[in-house]
């Protein structure tokens, strides 16, 4: 078997990424670009709402991520890079609420980093 290259595997990356963007925006379902075996990180920091830990599977997932948008008005979700690969930026209000790490596995999402603290955001608002 062949191992992509860096820019395959880039070209991958933003793929998975505008997906997950379409499916957040509700354009296209959230298990059908989630992995099945999908694990996302939340770090809140204790500030946001959201309690930080990791989450399993594409159903908890797809439940954590839906909790996440239901608590922003009229979230808006666009494509950043994050940490020097394709991620997703979340914006409510004009302010920047949630940042997404994420990281292909097969064609589809496998692994989610989401930063929701808001003292590791500010900068994000400059953006």
């Amino acid at each position: 078997m062949r191992t992509p290259s860096s820019e395959e595997a880039s070209a991958a990356a933003r793929r998975a990424v505008a997906e997950l963007i379409a499916a957040l925006r509700g354009a296209a379902g959230i298990d059908d670009v989630l992995d099945r075996r999908v694990r996302l990180t939340v770090d809140s920091g204790g500030a946001a709402s959201l309690p930080s830990g990791i989450v399993t599977g594409r159903v908890p997932v797809r439940n954590a991520l839906r909790d996440l948008l239901a608590r922003f008005a009229e979230p808006q979700s666009s494509a950043a890079e994050v940490n020097g690969a394709p991620g997703v930026v979340i914006r409510s209000r004009g302010r920047v609420v949630a940042v997404l790490g994420a990281r292909p596995r097969r064609g589809r999402i496998g692994e989610l980093w989401a930063v929701v603290n808001p003292d590791k955001l500010g900068h994000w608002d400059s953006r």
